[in-house]
């Protein structure tokens, strides 16, 4: 019987256990009243039969409100698991956006890195086009400065050369100022050999060599008729015949040396209108001219003869 009923127990205790697995409030008032018995003296270690039957009618009573209460946690426990789901779920979604953002923004940093790069390139580039322009400039500016002063010394040069023309030409301009004041009858006389009263037509005609013997056969013939301007027309052949012997390295011409007290002759000079045909030179006039080179006589002097 004793055997039998222990059995009973300990299936009884087991059930209960099982059922109340849940409850752990319960657990431990069972766990504590157990430790309670064991604790009095002369009691074994089991819980009697006839303490038990009592522990069983108030387990029974509460069985139904645990029963409801485990219900209710299993729904709790349901809704739990659902809204963890749930909010797993949203993780999931949350990741997803967060690993496409990340996505995004790296693929945006990736294309404004180049687009930086790119502007970076092409501001290098730029800098190098500036810097290749500025030392263009740089070049031009060097190339203008040594133009300036080669043109300055040029200007310089050419200044020297002006003055220089000036000063050359200023006898052509005296000459010319005597030409232009010599009588409008004389300068008509003379058109064939100046047809252009200007100073360079003046001079390009003058030094001609066959106007420079035209000029001196005018001015022989005016000397010897007594005509107008005739120390004007000297002078005037005296400068051109100048500027002839400047045309080669020895004069072609000379002229002739007569002088007042050698007897008259022929062969060297020619008689004004108011001279005796045979005597002495009184005065010369108008020297003739003749060749450096034998001596000979190319134009006679103009003279006034007396006895």
């Amino acid at each position: 019987m004793v055997d039998g009923k222990e059995k009973k127990d300990e299936e009884f205790k087991e059930n209960l256990l099982k059922l109340l697995s849940t409850d752990n409030d319960v657990r431990r008032k069972i766990a504590e009243v157990a430790k309670h018995w064991q604790m009095q003296p002369g009691n074994s270690g089991d819980i009697p039969g006839g303490m038990v039957e009592p522990q069983e009618e108030a387990l029974d009573a509460k069985l139904p409100r645990q029963t409801a209460e485990c219900d209710k946690l299993r729904t709790e426990n349901v809704r739990l698991s659902n809204e963890i789901a749930t909010l797993r779920n949203k993780i999931v979604t949350l990741e997803n956006q967060y690993k496409q953002q990340v996505d995004d923004l790296k693929k945006e940093c990736h294309e404004r890195q180049q687009q930086l790069e790119g502007r970076l390139a092409s501001s290098v580039n730029e800098a190098r086009k500036m810097g290749d322009l500025v030392q263009e400039m740089r070049d031009l500016v060097q190339n203008l400065k040594e133009k300036c002063e080669r043109l300055l010394k040029e200007r310089d040069a050419l200044q020297k050369r002006v003055a220089e023309l000036d000063e050359a030409v200023q006898p052509f301009q005296a000459a010319f100022a005597q030409y232009r004041a010599l009588t409008p009858k004389t300068k008509e006389l003379l058109h064939s050999i100046f047809p252009h009263e200007n100073i360079w037509d003046f001079i390009f005609c003058g030094v001609r060599e066959d106007n420079m013997t035209s000029l001196w056969d005018f001015c022989a013939n005016t000397i010897k008729n007594g005509g107008d301007n005739l120390k004007e027309l000297a002078a005037l052949f005296d400068f051109f015949l100048q500027w002839n012997h400047r045309q080669y390295e020895t004069p072609k011409y000379k002229r002739l040396a007569l002088v007042p007290g050698e007897k008259y002759s022929e062969d060297t000079a020619q008689r004004d209108r108011t001279s005796e045909p045979q005597g002495k030179i009184v005065s010369v006039l108008f020297q003739g001219l003749a060749y450096v080179a034998n001596n000979k006589v190319f134009r006679k002097s103009i003279v006034h003869v007396a006895r």
